[in-house]
């Protein structure tokens, strides 16, 4: 037995192969040993994670965060010390969070999360197998129900009240309280707080309706006392639409409600989750797509708000995960850089920190222990959870991660089986890192003789093996131990192998503690214990006999083929003999041949190779049986590989492998072909997977230059599959948002590492799969100019003051404005214009000469003073973009000169005569101004030499005027100063002009502002006055309703207390009509106006109320018998294909609209006849009963005109050309349609015969306008081949506007002059021309909608729509032309209501 080491490398080569593609039959993992371990100690120290500060990742040398995480091994305790660091360039928050729970308690939220169940409104019966119900009950004390059959039926389903409170609580769980506070709201008809104690909103009842406007309002007020840098979050959960009715009867949604509080002071973030229904109003609340949410479920719900609860979440966040424990606790984690302290959750195992002073450039650092749990598995361990920083830099909140170390281990399970019974009686487990040499096992390093469990003692009878392994490959090592309740057998068993006729070789020796007898015919290994296992000798320790092939070992009348305790396969004499099986060998070839398995991992940008080699197999085996583990889907680097085809090489040929026919029949390598699946095309995304390799794909990405998060939107990765030969691809401008700073814009594109300008949304040929694309963004400065040097009259004045107040001066100060030439006599230096960079601006330095402003300063005193000396001034002039400022304050020059003894302050009398005080009243009240001579003791007094400083204070006037014209306050400011220069005539005021005033108002209490009806006051206000009308069915008679419960709800004007409105719900009145058996066919609601009356202290209405909703069922009409009438076609200079004539009449219904495929196709009777006009064009056209005539004329048009129709005469009926009002010139294009074949097919740059008209179509189905002519000539149709026979679907699109250089107009406004007429025209997104009612920027519109060829032009002044006439804004004042006037009275005298409608 020399050869007892290959068999174990065999065998480690197989269990490599194991970690690849899973277990492998009939190797015991415990076999694994031996080898020296390979550099398995993982990643320690992994490098570390650099950010800028919009969260992205950065490449540069000193980035704006940088992130660092490493564990060093303490090898006398067995565990790992963890740092952890942080630190940014300059100071990033981690600030205090208020968080505010808005949630819908509507009576909806009481039904499941299936949303396309039966809503009744009436009480369940047995026969409703699953609806969703709402009722009242009740005659004077009446009770909303609400509620689902199935949760009725099944307590252990829950409502979406359920689910969405214990979503909540676990978020805020999770969230925590370390600098977070909550506030708990909710809303329905009414709104209020969560107040709970276990769950916050177990003290609230869902019912009613969704009035979401004033649950927003309330959870606003919230926030009223937030410190300014507090970080303001708002979430909404909701299940519905708002019950709230806006303009028109639409839904109303508060964005402005929200608008100042999302804004950039405010900095307020709005969450919004829409919880089984999505609602583009909703989505509308919240700060952008990235803050808006939908779930269907619980599980969704809980993933919606934990992804919220990763964007509030500030500070560092260090999940320890399930793979390690913390030593020590909380106690053993210190922090250093910060004096705040972390935080230890043991039921979370996570650590937190949080510092409200945020983190800086010195950075912070958190270091603690861990110990690897024996549990853990074997391979790659990670040392720590996905730790992340949160923060906040300028208005944004940001996640980025840390670096994770990791180490690789094995691990080790000992189970202890009762014999006999096989029963686990006990399990341990170890788990040790490689983190250098001679590595074992920590906790288990030897197999004990007992063990005791549960109070039994259990004796070890064998273990298999027979010793604790040695680690040496990071895999799970099994010791599988046999126990017994008794004491085993000491008796000393034998092992005898019988060669049955055949020998051993010569040149076999054989090793303790076997012997060979003489005969060299039987081994035998003696000395053996009851546990001891039986070895299978084969390979080199087998036998051999001439003209056999050794098969194995025979026990009793079985072969042995798994290891067994000798023990129990003994006799009576403690003997095991063992027979050599023997099969007589056909030929002289080997009987065994040598395989090899080649794995090929392929990613598209590396290929990772994993060779088995030596594996050996019988001769004509299947080789399908010895790969069916790897010919599948494997994981491999994090990643799933799909598995794609297989060859077999022998012999030096290879061919492809065929799992039915393929068998061994000499050496053989086998090479298995496996590729990444990453991408997903489905969501677009890096990760996850789709299905199809990443090699068969593109990924596109794109990003900004160097500049953050400037390109954005769900649309900046996407992964484009390629078909077969596909070496296109076109990316999709969807959902990629350009944005930039103030300051700054966008440049252009770029490609991957060109700096060549291009466009990315154009097709992109020459791609290969498994190629990724970037495309960057690039930036640049807006250009500012520099500005000219600042000249005299944008310089303040110099002020120039004497400092010798004993002196007598005529005045102390004196005010100099600056001349221009005395800036040219050098008396002040204006420098050159230099950019500041510390303030972002441009300056101008300017330097002020004293000594010239002292001697101006002796020449005002009349020679008589002589300054001794005197400072010069220097200061800075800024450029704000569009002028010159000068600084808040600058300095004096000061002089000084020999003087006298300073005057005495001005006396009461002498002021009495400089000052006189007047009080200004404003207000509604008519109290008058007065004016008031000094009061003494009104004022104070400060002298400094020969100035004086005169404050006048306002309270003794006030109470003066009080005594005349009661209580009144001052408005403003409370005191006035005065300066006073004294001069050899005594003193006077510097300011001749100077005024004291005080501004009063009544200060009288405002009175109360009246409360809102109850629900009670409004339903005896009402009474029965809601009528509901069957439009379909006069044998449905009206019926009358009182208010019903969730039907209305009241809001109080916000400008004017004593005022209001009712908004009433049509769609419960409707459920109620008729048994139910009816749909809504009018106005979603209606609104009621009510003053509050404070002589009878109640609220009413301002005329009667009455109103009136229209239902309609499902009866069917008599259908009346239908009429058909004739439409003449006729063709001038030309004929129709259909009959040859220049006549064709076809018979329509009537009431039928014309499309292309009901028009006739013609030809002119020539090619040079190709232009071609209708009179009046039929698309569009409704068949009267009298019927009509249509005519086309062709006109000639000679060859050389072609292809310039500048001169084509449109005509009235296809638009033709146009101007807009800057003069840019374009054509009308009517979009002829798209066509989809029966078969599905899209016709491409071909002609069709559809019907009896010939189209022409460009590329998927898109056809060609009949205002083309040129494409319509037989030459045109011929150079295609002709046309074919085709039936199919057509969709109509519609007009747009094409300008002569090949650009359209979208979304927006265009002024557009063409036959003589001038008209707005609004186009859309996509650029088709709208017409009917158009909402845009808060206002509504009314584009033409009738087929006359002046269709989508907007409606001024007065027109009729529907029934109702409506007034819209004639002026062009603040570009409101157009606008639908509402809730207001015309220029012309009539009053609208608040949906515009003229009230008669």
């Amino acid at each position: 037995m020399k050869k007892r080491g290959m068999k174990k490398r065999v065998l480690a080569a197989l269990m490599t192969a194991c970690m690849v593609v899973g277990s492998v039959p009939g190797v015991s993992l415990a076999d694994v040993s031996g080898e020296t371990a390979p550099n398995l100690s993982g990643t320690l120290t992994p490098d570390a994670k650099k950010y800028n500060f919009n969260g992205t990742v950065s490449t540069e040398a000193n980035p704006d965060i940088v992130l660092n995480k490493t564990a060093v091994y303490n090898a006398e305790t067995n565990d790992y010390t963890i740092t952890l660091s942080a630190k940014a360039k300059k100071k990033v928050e981690t600030k205090k969070t208020h968080v505010v729970f808005l949630l819908d308690a509507s009576g909806s939220m009481n039904f499941c999360t299936d949303n396309n169940i039966e809503e009744v409104n009436r009480k369940p019966n047995k026969k409703d197998e699953h609806v969703h119900y709402y009722y009242t009950e009740g005659i004077f004390d009446r009770k909303y129900v609400s509620g689902c059959t199935q949760i009725d039926k099944d307590s252990t389903r829950k409502s979406r009240w359920e689910i969405a409170t214990e979503s909540i609580k676990s978020m805020t769980d999770e969230l925590g309280s370390d600098n977070i506070d909550y506030d708990y709201t909710w809303f329905n008809d009414d709104q209020g707080d969560g107040t709970g104690s276990e769950n916050p909103y177990s003290n609230v009842t869902p019912e009613e309706g969704t009035y979401l406007t004033e649950g927003v309002e309330h959870a606003l007020g919230k926030f009223k006392n937030d410190a300014p840098d507090t970080d303001k979050v708002m979430v909404i959960v909701a299940d519905g639409e708002t019950s709230n009715i806006g303009f028109l009867g639409s839904k109303y949604y508060p964005k402005r409600e929200l608008k100042s509080f999302k804004s950039a002071p405010s900095n307020g973030k709005v969450y919004t989750v829409g919880f089984t229904f999505s609602s583009e109003g909703f989505k509308s609340l919240a700060n952008g797509s990235d803050y808006n949410f939908n779930a269907t479920d619980e599980d969704s719900l809980n993933v919606a708000l934990n992804k919220i609860s990763q964007k509030i979440k500030t500070g560092i966040t260090d999940p320890l995960g399930s793979n390690v424990e913390l030593v020590g606790g909380v106690n053993g984690i210190t922090v250093s850089g910060s004096e705040a302290v972390a935080n230890y959750d043991s039921a979370k195992n996570e650590i937190t920190w949080n510092d409200p002073n945020g983190l800086d450039e010195n950075g912070v650092k958190l270091t603690y222990r861990v110990k690897v749990k024996d549990t853990s598995d074997a391979g790659s361990v990670n040392l720590n959870g996905d730790a992340v920083l949160s923060y906040t830099a300028g208005t944004e909140n940001h996640t980025v991660e840390f670096p994770k170390p990791s180490i690789t281990g094995a691990k080790l399970t000992v189970q202890y089986k009762e014999q006999g019974t096989e029963k686990i009686v006990k399990t341990a487990n170890d788990w040790i890192g490689f983190t250098g040499e001679n590595v074992s096992f920590k906790n288990i390093t030897e197999i004990p003789k007992t063990i005791l469990v549960d109070g039994t003692t259990y004796y070890v009878v064998s273990s298999d093996p027979e010793a604790i392994p040695t680690p040496t490959e990071a895999i799970n090592y099994i010791v599988n131990v046999q126990v017994s309740t008794e004491e085993p057998n000491q008796a000393i068993y034998s092992v005898i192998y019988d060669a049955n006729g055949g020998t051993w070789k010569d040149e076999y020796e054989a090793q303790e503690p076997y012997t060979l007898n003489p005969e060299r015919s039987m081994l035998t290994r003696a000395g053996m214990n009851y546990g001891d296992m039986i070895e299978i000798l084969d390979g080199n320790d087998a036998p051999e006999k001439s003209g056999y092939v050794f098969k194995g070992w025979q026990l009793d009348q079985d072969k042995l083929v798994v290891r067994v305790p000798v023990g129990r396969a003994a006799d009576s004499s403690h003997e095991v003999h063992l027979s050599a099986i023997w099969e007589e060998d056909g030929s002289s070839e080997e009987n065994n041949i040598t395989y090899s398995v080649n794995q090929h991992y392929i990613a598209p940008d590396h290929t990772d190779n994993v060779s088995i080699k030596d594996l050996t197999a019988g001769k004509d085996a299947s080789i399908k049986d010895a790969i069916s583990g790897y010919t599948q889907n494997l994981p491999w680097r994090g990643d799933t590989y799909l598995y794609r085809r297989t060859t077999v090489t022998t012999g030096g040929k290879t061919v492809d492998y065929n799992p039915d026919t393929a068998r061994f029949t000499e050496d053989t390598t086998i090479d298995i072909y496996y590729y990444r699946d990453s991408w997903n095309d489905k969501n677009n995304s890096e990760t996850g997977g789709d299905g199809i390799p990443d090699t068969e794909q593109v990924l596109v990405k794109f990003g900004s230059k160097d500049r953050g998060d400037w390109v954005t939107g769900n649309g900046i990765i996407q992964v484009h599959t390629l078909d077969e030969g596909q070496t296109t691809v076109t990316p999709s401008q969807d959902n990629v948002t350009v944005s930039c700073d103030e300051g700054y814009h966008f440049t252009k594109w770029t490609k991957n590492n060109s700096v060549n300008e291009i466009d990315p949304f154009t097709e992109q040929t020459g791609v290969k799969g498994g190629e990724t694309i970037n495309f960057w963004a690039w930036f640049a400065a807006d250009e500012v100019k520099v500005p000219e040097k600042p000249v005299s009259a944008e310089l303040p004045y110099v002020t120039v003051i004497c400092t010798n107040t004993n002196a007598s001066h005529s005045v102390l100060e004196r005010n100099y404005y600056i001349l221009d030439e005395e800036i040219d006599e050098g008396r002040v230096i204006v420098g050159d214009v230099k950019y500041d960079s510390t303030n972002g601006n441009y300056v101008s330095h300017v330097k002020v000469m004293g000594a010239y402003y002292a001697g101006l300063f002796d020449i005002g005193e009349g020679g008589n003073h002589i300054a001794t000396k005197a400072n010069d001034v220097s200061f800075d002039m800024a450029w704000d973009g569009e002028k010159w400022t000068a600084p808040d304050s600058i300095d004096t020059i000061k002089i000084s000169c020999a003087g006298s003894e300073d005057p005495d302050g001005p006396t009461e009398d002498e002021l009495k005569d400089l000052i006189e005080v007047a009080l200004v009243h404003t207000g509604s009240n008519a109290h008058p101004n007065k004016n008031y001579t000094l009061i003494a003791d009104s004022y104070d007094v400060e002298t400094n030499g020969r100035t004086a400083v005169v404050t006048v204070k306002a309270d003794k006037y006030v109470k003066e005027y009080n005594s005349q014209y009661g209580e009144h306050a001052v408005q403003g400011k409370n005191t006035a100063k005065l300066v006073f220069d004294h001069t050899g005539a005594g003193w006077k005021l510097v300011n001749d002009n100077a005024e004291v005033s005080f501004t009063v108002k009544c200060s009288e209490k405002k009175p109360e502002s009246p409360k809102g009806p109850t629900k009670e006051d409004l339903k005896k206000l009402f009474g029965n006055a809601i009528t509901v009308i069957c439009t379909t069915d006069a044998d449905h008679a009206e019926e009358t309703f009182g208010l019903i419960d969730g039907s209305f709800h009241f809001s109080k004007d916000k400008d004017v207390d004593d005022e209001g409105v009712v908004t009433v719900n049509a769609d419960k009145y409707i459920k109620a009509f008729n048994d139910g058996n009816h749909t809504n066919a009018g106005d979603d609601g209606a609104r009621v106006k009510l003053y509050y009356d404070a002589d009878e202290a109640k609220w009413c209405a301002d005329k009667d109320i009455n109103i009136t909703f229209k239902a309609k069922c499902d009866k069917t009409p008599e259908t009346p018998e239908k009429q058909y009438t004739e439409i003449k076609f006729v063709v001038v200079n030309g004929t129709f294909t259909e009959n040859g004539q220049t006549e064709l009449t076809k018979t329509f219904e009537v009431g039928t609209k014309l499309t292309l495929a009901d028009i006739p196709a013609t030809k002119g009777k020539s090619s040079s006849y190709s232009d071609q006009t209708w009179d009046k064009f039929p698309v569009g056209y409704v068949v009267g009963k009298d019927g009509t005539t249509f005519t086309i004329t062709y006109r000639w048009r000679s060859s050389s005109s072609d292809s310039d129709d500048s001169d084509y005469d449109y005509g009235t009926s296809t638009r033709g050309k146009a101007t807009n009002a800057a003069g840019k010139s374009g054509r009308w294009i009517l979009e002829g349609g798209e066509f989809t074949e029966d078969n599905g097919r899209l016709p491409s740059n071909e002609y069709l015969k559809i019907g009896d008209t010939i189209y022409g179509f460009y590329t998927y189905g898109f056809a060609i306008d009949f205002d083309r002519p040129e494409y319509y000539t037989d030459a045109a149709i011929q150079a295609k081949g002709g046309y074919r026979d085709a039936t199919g679907t057509w969709r109509l699109n519609g007009w747009w506007f094409c300008y002569d250089d090949g650009t359209f107009p979208h979304d927006e406004w265009v002024y557009l002059t063409w036959n003589g007429r001038s008209d707005w025209y609004y186009f859309d997104v996509d650029g088709w021309m709208e017409d009917g009612w158009l909402y845009r920027n808060n206002n509504w519109y009314y584009l033409h909608t009738q087929y006359d060829n002046t269709r989508g032009h907007m409606y001024t002044g007065w027109h009729e729509i529907d029934g109702k006439w409506y007034y819209f804004n004639t002026a062009s004042d603040k570009g409101t032309l157009g606008v639908m006037l509402a809730n207001t009275t015309t220029p012309d005298g009539y009053q609208v209501d608040a949906n515009g409608a003229w009230i008669r």
